[in-house]
């Protein structure tokens, strides 16, 4: 799951500085210092108690040599590296796991400084998340957290959820709830700065886990309904049975059939903030883009057809820098068109790219899309929310952002 997450947060954070997408702040009055005050908020109404409420913030330093150490934040709002020693405060099934988390009864708010790539967890009951510190291919720490794809993770009876965020030196806090994994409980998240921007999201006050849980247990797709694992949680389809090898697995793929052969037909041409394109699909399946002040070079492409758990995730040949020879602006153009055409296809807009920036338009009724992401649109603030990877492209995802942070107050509800 943190693959995800780390692939998202740059894309997040690359859109944003460059098109200063989304909820933009205006320009700091006073020089920021650095720091950022957590507020924790128990807004369970009564089904949990402060102690049975459990936060952790992990995430990468940000370090001038470039390794960027994974840490945990202390209880003071220090950033203290991870070790191999910390595994043993908690044990589950003859395992060894860290212990990173508070209560809300201990500490209910801290002041952080710089950090890079982090979540801040929450889990409510008897038992916080289990993480375990190990080391990657490379030999470099790092932990695991919750999967909930491997039917032996400890984490599977334990009620969690996460919001993410990065404190960059220079930019103040990127910061959002996101549902693109599975949903947990109802969160939300108000973001303050000193220059006066005050901006809330996450799924809308007053809006309970009870009935989140039953009018999901009868959305319609009904192929969707399979992805409530009551009494814990909620998960994406591609983490459901819309897998490959699963039942669900070819849901979007008759769609992509017919958009690939209606730009086999006819040319597709589109604009977003980065200029306007033109592709068209080849006799071998290829989607070739063109930039219309360079038309005459084939600059950009998407080499195949996705599947469908490639559309839900954005990843594979939605997610494909290769081709464009190390050149960072063609990268970056690639990237963004594939991201523009993955957002598309979920939103079932793709062969209308004139409504690609309508929200109206998005998941229209008895035609194939992911009915999960509209589900937490049509339930959280302002309608955005992170139903997919890419709900970043035409502003429709929850990512906060304030060159100069005060506060963030993160309301766990129920």
């Amino acid at each position: 799951m943190e693959s995800m997450f780390f692939k998202r947060l740059l894309f997040v954070l690359c859109t944003m500085l460059a098109t200063m997408a989304a909820i933009a702040a205006p320009q700091a009055t006073a020089p920021w210092n650095q720091q950022v005050r957590f507020n924790f908020v128990n807004g369970t109404n009564g089904q949990f108690a402060d102690n049975q409420i459990h936060w952790a913030i992990v995430g990468r330093r940000w370090d001038k040599d470039g390794k960027h150490p994974f840490v945990y934040v202390d209880a003071n709002g220090s950033l203290v590296d991870m070790r191999i020693d910390d595994n043993g405060a908690l044990t589950k099934n003859g395992q060894r796991y860290t212990n990173y988390f508070h209560t809300l009864a201990e500490k209910n708010s801290v002041t952080v400084p710089l950090i890079d790539s982090a979540r801040i967890l929450f889990s409510v009951g008897p038992t916080p998340i289990y993480i375990q510190v190990n080391k990657d291919v490379n030999g470099e720490l790092a932990y695991a957290g919750a999967n909930i794809e491997n039917k032996d993770d400890p984490n599977l009876d334990v009620t969690f959820d996460f919001v993410e965020m990065a404190i960059p030196p220079k930019d103040g806090i990127y910061i959002n709830t996101t549902r693109v994994d599975h949903f947990g409980f109802p969160i939300r998240l108000r973001l303050q700065g000193a220059d006066g921007y005050d901006q809330e999201v996450g799924e809308v006050a007053g809006l309970s886990r009870d009935k989140i849980f039953a009018d999901f247990s009868s959305i319609e797709p009904a192929e969707f309904r399979s992805l409530v694992h009551a009494p814990y949680r909620i998960i994406a389809p591609a983490h459901g049975t819309f897998r490959d090898g699963e039942k669900d697995a070819h849901y979007l793929d008759r769609y992509i059939d017919e958009v690939w052969e209606k730009y086999r037909l006819e040319a597709l041409t589109f604009t977003n903030k980065q200029g306007t394109f033109t592709g068209r699909v080849g006799s071998d399946g290829v989607f070739r883009f063109t930039e219309a002040k360079d038309a005459n070079k084939d600059m950009y492409r998407i080499k195949r057809k996705p599947s469908t758990m490639e559309a839900l995730l954005g990843n594979g040949v939605l997610d494909d820098a290769t081709d464009t020879n190390g050149d960072a602006v063609r990268i970056d153009r690639q990237l963004q068109i594939q991201a523009q055409l993955c957002a598309a296809l979920n939103r079932h807009v793709a062969e209308t790219p004139e409504k690609w920036s309508d929200a109206a338009s998005y998941y229209p009724a008895d035609k194939p899309s992911n009915a999960y992401s509209k589900f937490w649109h049509d339930r959280s603030i302002r309608a955005l929310s992170y139903g997919f990877a890419y709900d970043d492209v035409w502003d429709a995802s929850p990512s906060l952002h304030t060159a100069s942070p005060t506060a963030a107050t993160i309301t766990i509800g129920w």
